[in-house]
């Protein structure tokens, strides 16, 4: 997928965090500590809980669908996914970052292989460390965190950490069909993107398109990539491809991970 690339600290032009977004992190918001948990050098006392007008969202409802989705067809799509002034906070410092030069032109093979290919692959990213995460990663992070733990309980998947990235696509961008998978590589197990775009609607392109196996030609799924619409897939059994926009288009997707294995030498992404 290419060399990483690490978001620091926010800077100076990074977005403002809601003060509803601050009260749904809790302490960790406000202090900007690096680690979710952990003992402090203040009492002890339980977290302040969520406002009474600020529902946790997603419902367990809605992992369970996903569940029965991801076993039933090997992928799952909903609209409304988290909280709406998280999802603001995520798109606005997406866009702050883009504007800021942080991206970097994503490509394909690993190590020696790797190259850019705009040809087949024209997004550019930005990978995450989740040891020095913005508040609003955080936050989505902790909701995450509880999707792997309801995947693992229900389908016995082992999943041991999340790998995330923003990703933008500049008007005309493509990527061409592929799994999310390298040859001789199996621990990308589930993947996750999440929808930044404002006001999207089919005439601005960039939709998700999904496959349901390598020989298939036609598509089974065509996903709109509307602000706060959550997708997720096997990794290695649903080949899709992302269509070219019409305007940028933002995403923060990564992978639900097994324990990492040892690559094979020459290890590279594979194409359907």
């Amino acid at each position: 997928m290419g060399s990483k690339r690490y978001v620091n600290r926010a800077k100076s032009g990074a977005a403002v965090v809601p003060a509803r977004l601050r009260r749904l992190v809790g302490n960790e918001a406000r202090s900007g500590t690096k680690k979710l948990r952990g003992p402090t050098a203040r009492p002890r006392r339980s977290p302040p809980a969520p406002p009474a007008s600020l529902p946790v969202a997603p419902t367990e409802r809605v992992f369970s669908r996903a569940v029965e989705a991801l076993t039933d067809r090997g992928w799952f799509s909903c609209r409304d996914f988290a909280d709406p002034d998280l999802v603001d906070a995520l798109a606005a410092e997406a866009r702050s970052l883009w504007d800021q030069g942080a991206f970097r032109p994503a490509g394909v093979g690993r190590g020696a292989r790797w190259q850019v290919q705009p040809e087949s692959r024209g997004d550019s990213v930005l990978w995450i460390d989740p040891d020095h995460a913005t508040p609003p990663l955080r936050a989505l992070r902790q909701v995450l965190e509880r999707f792997r733990e309801h995947l693992n309980r229900e389908l016995f998947l082992s999943l041991r950490d999340l790998e995330l990235h923003y990703a933008v696509y500049p008007p005309g961008a493509r990527y061409e069909r592929h799994v999310d998978r390298f040859e001789n590589e199996n621990f990308r197990v589930i993947t996750v993107l999440l929808y930044l775009n404002d006001d999207w609607h089919p005439e601005d392109g960039g939709a998700l398109r999904l496959y349901p196996g390598p020989d298939a030609e036609e598509p089974i799924a065509e996903i709109v990539p509307a602000r706060n619409t959550l997708v997720c897939f096997r990794s290695a059994l649903v080949p899709h491809e992302v269509l070219p926009p019409r305007r940028h288009r933002f995403s923060l997707g990564g992978w639900f991970r097994v324990r990492p294995e040892i690559p094979l030498p020459g290890s590279t992404p594979r194409r359907t």
